[in-house]
């Protein structure tokens, strides 16, 4: 047909090729919001050729279209933006507010490439991050320490090893079974 459609709850990368109709018109290529019953909060990314990832996980504060090549649209049911190369789309879950920002896409895009890549982050995405690789529960026995922090880890290190690099910065860890608590600096 005209179009090609995917479903999406998690992150992607995509590298897509421009396609022709059977009337040699464009084909449209198009992300949308995998999470059940999203309704009006469904999100949509629309494409003819590019390559973009996409980061749509259920507990994250956003939805983030991370853009290296071509052009794409990003929309919801009262908002639309287009963006350019290194720039991202950034939809928060709660406002469903979309904005355009500039971004060091390598940073979003490490995963493919078995990284993990940090860059003035807080402790609550790294701790995200880890939860989602190590699957890990994350609790915090207090407070949820603050700062942002900086790093690439290689994904196939042990979970220990990650720890042992952010408790250098001052972070602290419990680790019994599949609970992984957070202790305050």
């Amino acid at each position: 047909g005209n179009e090609r459609v995917v479903e999406l709850t998690g992150e992607a990368y995509f590298e897509i090729t421009p396609s022709k109709t059977p009337d040699g018109g464009n084909r449209r290529f198009i992300v949308r919001d995998g999470t059940p019953n999203a309704g009006e909060n469904a999100w949509q990314v629309e494409v003819l050729g590019t390559h973009f990832n996409i980061m749509a996980y259920n507990n994250e504060q956003s939805v983030q279209t991370s853009l290296l090549e071509g052009s794409v649209a990003f929309s919801t049911a009262t908002q639309k933006v287009k963006i350019k190369p290194n720039q991202q789309a950034v939809m928060n879950n709660n406002s469903r507010s979309v904005q355009v920002r500039n971004a060091a896409v390598l940073n979003a895009i490490a995963w493919k490439d078995g990284l993990f890549r940090f860059s003035s982050d807080d402790v609550q995405y790294i701790m995200r991050q880890l939860e989602r690789w190590y699957d890990v529960n994350v609790v915090y026995a207090a407070k949820v320490p603050s700062g942002h922090y900086s790093g690439i880890v290689n994904r196939d290190s042990k979970l220990s090893t990650v720890l042992k690099i952010l408790e250098e910065s001052g972070l602290d860890f419990k680790i019994q079974g599949k609970m992984l608590t957070v202790f305050p600096q």
